[in-house]
This record gives structure tokens, C-alpha cells and sequence, in this order.
């Protein structure tokens, strides 16, 4: 057999693998919708997540929860929702992290979460019957539900420009608090806080201005200048 006939049938054989894959795809997502049930303001069946998608192959799961959370993102977020926790389980976190992100902030958890959106992390054993160990492993020990919060700040972080300045305003915060129970501010910057009126604060690779009345803080924004100094004052 020469060159030119086992590239071709390499080709061939290609293109009846990569449309097999397609078709296991298209079929599984059809049956998946069957079987979710879905109703105008949630997923019946959540179990389908899990009982529909094991025979297939997880490249194939990736996909097919995929098209799921593109289809259902803005049309019904509860399913987008298990969707992208779906992706999350089988490993695909990039896929997951900013929907779980702009539910957070965009009010969707709120709206259609009750402001409960965790829920589905810390019961994902029971929902989408993984063992706890597995959860583990994939998080190096950490608590699971916290390993998402940390994922969902760097989210915002990392990609600033895609999200409200009120989100990043409330991930410093958590973040600032967090550096003040482990780190407690020094008499220096006590002193600062009480007499300066005009506060920037540095965290991360951000500053934002302190509000002292409201204690909140305000215009965030980026600055690749490094501060050694977590209160600068500006009077």
C-alpha cells in the first residue's frame, strides 16, 4: 500500500471518528434534555446529570454540558447552573469558574439562587453522587465549597475588565480581611487610618480608595506598581 492510499485512509478514518464523536454528542444532549425535565424555574431531575453522562467518555461530557450551559445561560441559569457544575466535576474549570462568577455578581444568585448558589458545592456528593476522597483529590485537601470562593475571586481579579467595579470592589474586600486576620494592621497604619482623611488602600495588584464613613472601598483599579505599603495617604 503506498503513501498516498494510508493518508487517505487515515483521513477517512479521522473524519468517521471525529463525526461518531459528534453524534455521541447531539444524541447524549438530547437525552440529557429529555431527561432533566426541565420546567420553567428548575430541573426536575438533577440525576440525569449524572445517571445520562457516565457511559460516555469525559472529552464527550465536557461537550455535551457545554452545550448545555450556552444553551440555557441567560434562557434558564438554574440549568446553566448544573451544567457548569457538571463541567466542574469532570475537571473542566475554566469552562465553569465565570458563570458561577457572573451569577455572583450579575444578581442572578439572588434572583434565581435565593442567594444560595453554593448549595450544589457543598452537597455535590449527595446531587451528582461523587465520593467526598474524589472531591478532595481534585481540590489537594482543601474544603470544596472554599475552593470555589478562592476560584471566583481569582476570576475577577485576573479578568477585571469583565466584571463591575462593585465586583471587584467586594473580592478586595474579602481578600483585605483576610490579610488582617492573619496579618493585623501595624501602629503606623492605625495612626494613618485615624488622622489621614484622603486613604488609598494597595492589595493584591490593585488600589482603590478607602471610604472611612461608609468603610467601603471605592474606584478600584489596577496598578502594576508594586506597593510595599498597604495604606498610602493622600492629603
Amino acid at each position: 500500500m503506498n503513501y498516498k492510499k494510508i493518508l487517505l485512509l487515515l483521513t477517512v478514518s479521522s473524519f468517521y471518528l471525529v463525526a461518531n464523536e459528534s453524534n455521541i454528542v447531539n444524541s447524549t444532549y438530547q437525552k440529557l434534555i429529555y431527561e432533566l425535565n426541565i420546567t420553567d424555574d428548575k430541573v426536575v431531575n438533577i440525576g440525569a446529570f449524572t445517571d445520562v453522562l457516565i457511559p460516555i467518555k469525559r472529552e464527550e461530557r465536557r461537550d455535551v454540558c457545554r452545550k448545555v450551559l450556552e444553551t440555557y445561560e441567560t434562557k434558564n441559569p438554574k440549568v446553566a447552573y448544573h451544567a457548569a457544575n457538571c463541567l466542574i466535576y469532570n475537571g473542566y474549570k475554566e469552562s465553569a469558574i465565570p458563570l458561577f462568577t457572573k451569577y455572583i455578581y450579575n444578581g442572578y444568585n439572588k434572583k434565581y439562587f435565593n442567594g444560595r448558589i453554593g448549595y450544589g458545592w457543598v452537597h455535590a456528593s449527595n446531587w451528582y453522587k461523587i465520593d467526598e476522597k474524589i472531591l478532595k483529590q481534585m481540590v489537594n485537601g482543601m474544603d470544596f465549597y472554599e475552593w470555589i470562593k478562592k476560584e471566583i475571586s481569582t476570576e475577577v481579579l485576573q479578568h477585571s475588565s469583565n466584571y463591575s467595579t462593585e465586583a471587584i470592589s467586594a473580592v478586595l474586600k474579602k481578600l483585605l480581611q483576610e490579610k488582617l486576620t492573619t496579618n493585623p494592621m501595624s501602629k503606623d497604619d492605625k495612626t494613618l487610618l485615624k488622622e489621614c482623611s484622603n486613604i488609598k488602600i494597595n492589595i493584591e495588584n490593585f488600589s482603590c480608595t478607602f471610604d472611612k464613613k461608609d468603610k467601603v472601598l471605592k474606584s478600584c483599579y489596577e496598578n502594576n506598581v508594586s506597593s510595599n505599603k498597604l495604606l498610602v495617604c493622600n492629603d
